[in-house]
Parts: C-alpha cells; structure tokens; sequence
C-alpha cells in the first residue's frame, strides 16, 4: 500500500451537478463545463494510480486543494471564498476518485477530509488530492467526545 497518491488536475475546477426543484419540477442542472471537467480529472486519477492498485484498510485521510486564477495579485494564496461551495467541488472529486479506483468503497473510505479553495495566478488553476492510509485509530478531540 503507498504511503500516499498525489493526484494533480489542471483546469478550472467545477462543482457536482446537483438536481433544483423548482415548484414541483425537478429542474437538471446538468453542465457541459463540469463534464470536462470530470475527464480531466479522470485523466490525472489514471496517472496517478500505483501498479498495483490500492487499499486502505482503515480508510483515507483526502486534503483537497482547488486553485482558481485571478489576475489580481493581491488575491494570490487567499481564500477564495466564493461559489463554488467547496462541499460541491469535493464531491465531483470523490465521485471521480471512486469511478477511478483510488476509492474503492466510494466516500465512505474518507474517514477525514479538509478542502482549502485558494486564489492563484492565471494558469495555476486546478486542483491537488493527497489520500494518505488513515490511521487505525484516531483521537477523539475533547469537545467532541461525549462523557462515559
């Protein structure tokens, strides 16, 4: 098993299509631009793949990072704080980490996940997954925990 796979994507990313009801219709929301998106992604989960494939026996931990470019340079490495929501973003990425093998059981291989969407130069848009094996056990954070 590998310590990690790195998979990087360039392009501008694109969130999960998701379906809008409108009145008592359901209304697609279906975009070509998120479609391509999806083979780009792919594309870089083929490459990424190890030989012999992957398991994680006690899930993955994914950190996304998504890149969209500005011109403006006081942006750069900022927070980019608008649509899309990074929940969307993160979901196209697991579906696409999933239909690419490096999620075997789908999301519920992610045991933690972090998604940073970040502001970058004009070219440096795109997207970095880390899935590293998630450790066998993992500690509760006090403020989490309920008491025994």
């Amino acid at each position: 098993m590998p310590d990690e796979v790195v998979v990087v994507a360039h392009g501008t990313p694109r969130p999960q299509p998701r379906p809008r009801i409108c009145g008592r219709r359901v209304v697609s929301t279906a975009n070509p631009l998120a479609k391509e998106w999806r083979e780009v992604l792919a594309l870089a989960v083929t490459r990424a793949m190890p030989s012999g494939g992957v398991s994680w026996p006690s899930g993955v931990d994914l950190a996304a990072t998504f890149v969209f470019s500005t011109r403006d340079r006081k942006r750069h490495g900022r927070h980019h704080l608008m649509r899309p929501d990074a929940d969307n973003l993160a979901k196209l990425a697991m579906d696409v980490l999933q239909d690419g093998g490096l999620l075997p059981d789908g999301d519920s291989d992610v045991a933690s996940m972090s998604v940073r969407k970040v502001w970058g130069r004009p070219g440096e848009e795109g997207v970095v997954l880390r899935l590293r094996p998630s450790p066998e056990t993992a500690e509760c954070p006090a403020e989490l925990c309920l008491p025994c």
